[in-house]
């Protein structure tokens, strides 16, 4: 009967592992734009900063060319609106956030960030084997 346990929890050990290992790419993906936000809300700027890649997008209005300004910008948003609870939030791929320019960016997915009560928050996140946040827009 001991035998019998242990081996249950070793298949049960070994599944888990195989399941946290099997994660998908669009999972990692939508786990780096949540992580993103969470931080980006939380004031957490040099975590958010250690999720982004350039070029960035700015709300799809300006295009950064260098780690420096987005920190920048990561900065003068945390000044601007300052440290706020996380509020609720769903998250998901979407189709319907603006395409970003072919040509300035590389593949990405979408996804949006719906904020309970306050819309939402489309964040881009490279098509990478280690995705980075290439920008956002509301």
């Amino acid at each position: 009967m001991k035998r019998y346990l242990i081996g249950i929890i070793c298949l049960v050990i070994i599944f888990s592992i195989s399941l946290i290992a099997g994660e998908s790419d669009l999972e990692i993906q939508k786990k780096i734009a949540i992580d993103y936000f969470v931080k980006l809300t939380s004031g957490d700027i040099k975590g958010a900063d250690a999720l982004i890649t350039i070029p960035f997008t700015l709300d799809l209005k300006k295009v950064l060319k260098t780690k420096e300004e987005v920190f920048g910008f990561h900065k003068k948003a945390l000044e601007s609106k300052g440290k706020r609870d996380v509020p609720e939030y769903s998250a998901g791929v979407t189709e319907e956030a603006t395409k970003l320019d072919s040509k300035v960016f590389p593949p990405y997915t979408a996804f949006r960030i719906k904020i309970k009560g306050h819309g939402h928050l489309d964040i881009y996140v490279t098509n990478t084997k280690d995705p980075k946040v290439m920008g956002f827009a509301d």
